[in-house]
């Protein structure tokens, strides 16, 4: 096909529009784009590269064209470049000494190494060294300059690991003839060599199970023509040769019924038909000299893409021997049944017979009464069906293992529909099986009995013995010659005396007489049991009688309590110690309570210090012992304990506080037994946490009037920038220096306090008001010249607190007056006053009614009495709050 210059322009310009970007153009792919043949889209490209207007040339097998942007020798720059850009081949240019002389991207994808690494070394690199010693390389570039090489064969990569590889090399020679270099073209094909080596592998398998198959089976195509066939089908269909196209001689084929099957019937033809499998169809063939097989067919079509037949696989198995065998067992079956139903009739025992299906296809009326039903109805019905309660038992099991064998069997087993121990005999056949069975259930119970009777005598680790009227060993079990170290032949017969002392003999004819008397049905004695070796060992026996054919007999049940002594011994002691340990506890107390939460045990050396005795609380229950919210805590408590748990809590109890802890008290085998309390008086312990807190509040309190005066003198600083307040801001922090040194002292000293000195009233007072936020209050102050015997600082702190307190309550510009008495001074302002309910608390921790912290007066109250002084509160003459402090040594007292 030709193209106009017109037509040929449209395809140049998609070729233009496909390869942009530099890209090649196959023929396919430009077919496609343009609606038409890859021959069509072929003889285009052609003619375009004819006529210059696009490059072309051949890569590993396949032509591609680009389009030209230059002069000639652009096609040579713009090809290297589609090369350099392959990244699915390696492509590169070996010198004439076949040195590398050109790189591109797919040689350094599949060999591994960069252009910068590679270029100017010799190919041999990517050679095994075995093929290298062989002279592989060079023998291959010899070879290429009489013709292109093509060769496969394992090649390796920069980091030494190998791959299988498609090499083409071709020689380059110049327009004179001259050898100029080698162009190279490898592909890895170590994934599709491997594919395809596992392909052989599969299709050798899948030969040997052909031809190994019991089973015949054939390849058809569509018009019934064998194009493949295993060595059994044609064994089975008497072909020969199979495979080798020939169709099999027309025969005869029939249904399981012996009717004639048309060709259109037949399992083949009915699967090209509808296109859907056929399993397991039983079929009549009948050859040319009148024999006739049976097969089982299966017949699956193989379609392709559009749903249309390609081939059918065929799969005959030849059953005619087994058909055979059934007509004659079928035969052999009716002939027997006749026979047997004479038998049956004339047998006692219950009987039944189960075919392959196990459906009943004989049941006389004593098997049929216990499968509560009648023979007639019971006759063609499964007997899993009749009674599935039994699917799972050994009946079942027992019943297939005959099935499978073929063996007969005897078992004894319980059947739960008629709650009875059933002894059966199976028979089993070709055709099912027989089965005899009869009712032995009151020889089982009196087996059972037997058996668990000789069990436990024999198994109890307890020793059981008999003696007769005269005291002689008449039975004796294993446990009991373990105890003795005798053997059973030498006490059986001998006296008991042989095992104990005449005391204890006597004591034993005593004790028969007692039960012979019927006042008691058994009987406990201690006694020291003499063993072989001469050792004696602690034990207790329980006596009763056992009638005899001739009268009765005394067995005793003999146990070893070695062991029980010791611990009785040891829990003797180890009670005495913890009784000791509990009764001792110090600071605190010990109890045990049982699942009832009552006490049971209570020591511990706290008691001495309650009002209450440890004798109080046992046998009391909590509820009993604590009262309201306490009783409930601790009840929640100790149940913890009880559900395996260790917990604590803080209860108050009797005016003191104290810290439970509970625990779970467990037995031998981990069961809980009862609750342990450990209860420790931490009363003190809290005081003085509590006096930690109340002296942390102290400090942070007093050091907050010099605190505020520091701030409100920084404040003023930095706003009117006056040398003085810098001065008052120094002032504050001494202050608080002071404070903070006086308290330590103090908290190392453990006082309230430090030593008294002779201090200036007026001096104290006025140090106080400077360093509490004032606003626009007045001092007025008349004191004269009192000096006191005081705690300068301490005694400062006190004003500070009344003063700040005055401030707080009263009115800014209000008037705060200092004055003396005799023995005493006050403080008073012209504020609202403290009602008289109040007066009394208001020295109180943490009480205010301003949002204060307080702590004010509580700390002069501290201080105050600290001294030795006494401070009340009451109205002052203006209306106001005053605060007297008495009994004040003045420096001149002397005392």
């Amino acid at each position: 096909m030709s193209f106009e210059p017109g037509s040929l322009a449209e395809v140049l310009a998609v070729v233009e529009e496909m390869g942009a970007t530099g890209e090649p153009v196959t023929a396919g792919e430009l077919a496609a784009e343009l609606g038409c043949s890859r021959a069509v889209a072929a003889d285009a490209l052609d003619e375009l590269a004819a006529r210059g207007d696009v490059g072309s040339r051949l890569i590993d097998g396949t032509r591609v064209w680009w389009t030209q942007t230059g002069p000639e020798s652009s096609g040579d720059t713009q090809f290297e470049s589609l090369v350099e850009a392959v990244e699915e081949y390696a492509i590169y240019l070996l010198d004439p000494d076949g040195r590398v002389a050109t790189w591109n991207e797919g040689a350094k994808r599949i060999e591994g190494y960069d252009a910068a690494e590679i270029v100017g070394e010799h190919f041999a690199a990517f050679y095994t060294d075995e093929d290298v010693e062989a002279g592989v390389p060079e023998r291959t570039l010899a070879a290429a300059e009489g013709d292109v090489v093509e060769e496969e064969g394992w090649r390796v990569r920069s980091d030494g690991s190998r791959f299988w590889a498609r090499v083409t090399v071709t020689a380059l020679y110049d327009d004179e003839g001259a050898l100029y270099g080698y162009a190279k073209v490898t592909q890895d094909l170590t994934d599709r060599r491997e594919q395809e080596r596992e392909f052989h592998r599969e299709r050798d398998l899948l030969q040997r199970v052909l031809d190994t198959s019991p089973v015949g089976i054939a390849v058809l195509a569509p018009d019934g023509t064998i194009e493949r066939a295993n060595p059994r089908a044609e064994s089975i269909l008497g072909i020969a040769g199979g495979g080798d196209g020939d169709q099999p001689e027309e025969r005869s084929v029939y249904d399981a019924d012996g009717e004639p099957l048309p060709p259109d019937e037949r399992p083949f033809a009915r699967a090209v038909e509808s296109g859907a499998s056929i399993y397991n169809e039983e079929v009549q063939i009948e050859f040319s000299d009148g024999d006739r097989r049976w097969l089982s067919v299966s017949v699956a079509p193989i379609v392709d893409d559009d749903g249309t037949v390609e081939r059918v696989v065929a799969a005959g198995e030849d059953i005619t021997a087994l058909k055979t065998q059934a007509r004659r067992l079928e035969r052999q079956r009716d002939e027997l049944r006749a026979e047997l139903d004479d038998v049956f009739e004339r047998i006692d025992d219950a009987f039944f017979a189960l075919d392959e299906q196990w459906r009943f296809t004989y049941v006389n009326e004593q098997a049929a009464a216990v499968f509560d039903g009648t023979p007639e109805t019971l006759v063609g019905e499964s007997v899993w069906d009749r009674h599935p309660d039994v699917v799972d038992t050994e009946f079942r099991d027992q019943f297939e293992r005959a099935m499978d064998t073929q063996e007969p069997l005897e078992f004894e087993s319980y059947y739960p529909p008629v709650g009875s121990w059933l002894e059966v005999n199976v028979y089993p056949s070709a055709s099912g099986l027989s089965v005899y069975f009869d009712d032995i259930s009151k020889r089982k119970r009196r087996e059972f009995e037997l058996e668990r009777y000789e069990l436990l005598f024999e198994t109890v680790e307890d020793g059981v013995y008999t003696v007769d009227e005269e005291g002689r060993f008449t039975l004796v079990n294993r446990a009991y010659e373990e105890m003795t170290g005798y053997d059973r032949e030498e006490l059986l017969g001998a006296h008991v005396s042989l095992v104990v002392d005449g005391e204890t003999a006597e004591r034993g004819l005593a004790i028969h007489d007692e039960l012979l008397s019927g006042d008691s049905e058994t009987v406990t004695d201690e006694a020291e049991l003499r063993t072989k070796n001469g050792g004696s060992v602690p034990t207790e026996a329980t006596f009763a009688l056992l009638p005899t054919e001739t009268g009765c007999e005394r067995i005793g049940v003999v146990r070893d309590v070695t062991e029980r002594k010791e611990r009785e011994r040891a829990l003797e002691e180890s009670e005495r110690r913890y009784r000791t340990l509990a009764e001792h506890f110090p600071n605190g107390a010990v109890g045990l309570y049982d699942h009832d939460l009552r006490y049971t045990l209570v020591e511990g050396a706290i008691w001495d210090e309650l009002d209450v005795s440890a004798e109080d609380l046992e046998g009391e229950t909590v509820q009993e012992v604590f009262s309201g919210g306490t009783a409930d805590r601790i009840e929640a408590l100790f149940r913890s304990a009880l559900d395996g748990e260790t917990d604590f809590i803080e209860v108050e109890f009797a005016d003191h506080i104290f810290e439970t802890w509970t625990t779970p008290v467990r037995g031998a085998d981990g069961e809980i037994l009862a609750g342990l309390s450990i209860s420790r008086d931490v009363t003190d312990r809290r005081q003085r946490e509590r006096k930690l807190e109340q002296f942390a509040s102290v400090v942070s309190h007093d050091l907050r009037n010099p605190l505020s005066i520091a701030q409100m003198y920084l404040t003023m600083a930095r706003e009117e920038d006056d040398p003085d307040d810098f001065d008052e801001v120094e002032r504050a922090h001494d202050r608080m220096e002071t404070i903070i040194q006086t308290l330590l002292a103090m908290a190392r000293d453990g006082q309230t306090i430090g030593e008294p000195a002779s201090v200036s009233l007026s001096s104290v007072v006025e140090g106080a008001w400077g360093n509490v936020e004032t606003s626009d209050a007045t001092l007025v102050l008349d004191v004269a010249d009192r000096t006191l015997s005081a705690d300068g600082n301490r005694l400062q702190t006190v004003f500070e607190n009344l003063f700040r307190n005055a401030v707080e309550h009263g009115d800014e510009d209000g008037e705060i007056r200092v004055g003396v008495f005799d023995g005493g001074f006050y403080v008073e302002d012209d504020g609202p006053g403290i009602p008289p309910s109040e007066r009394r608390e208001v020295f109180e921790y943490g009480n205010s009614s301003s949002g204060g912290t307080g702590f004010g007066l509580a700390i002069v109250r501290e201080i105050v009495e600290a001294h030795g002084w006494d401070v009340t509160v009451t109205d002052a003459t203006g209306g106001g709050a005053r605060f007297e402090v008495r009994g004040v040594e003045t420096a001149s007292d002397g005392r």
